[in-house]
């Protein structure tokens, strides 16, 4: 494993503990925001796009429509499903 994916690998293992553990929506969104900066330093766009594709087909059509629509349309203020 490269070292731009150990940095992603940690990021994400840090946004799914501090998302977790965050006390308020704007914490929770904190963390996930500084993985996505990361993610977008350390990961090609085709890397990115392969994550993005097989982690949504796990997902219920509904909510897989719900974060294709926060993410196309700009939605930034949106929460994460509960």
């Amino acid at each position: 494993m490269t070292d731009r994916h150990l940095a992603a690998a940690r990021m994400l293992r840090i946004a799914l503990t501090l998302g977790a553990y965050r006390y308020t929506p704007e914490g929770r969104m904190a963390a996930w925001l500084d993985f996505a900066r990361v993610i977008a330093a350390r990961v090609t766009d085709e890397e990115r796009a392969l994550i993005v594709y097989w982690t949504a087909r796990t997902l219920p059509p509904d909510l897989r429509a719900q974060i294709f629509d926060g993410a196309h349309y700009g939605a930034d203020s949106m929460e994460a499903p509960a």
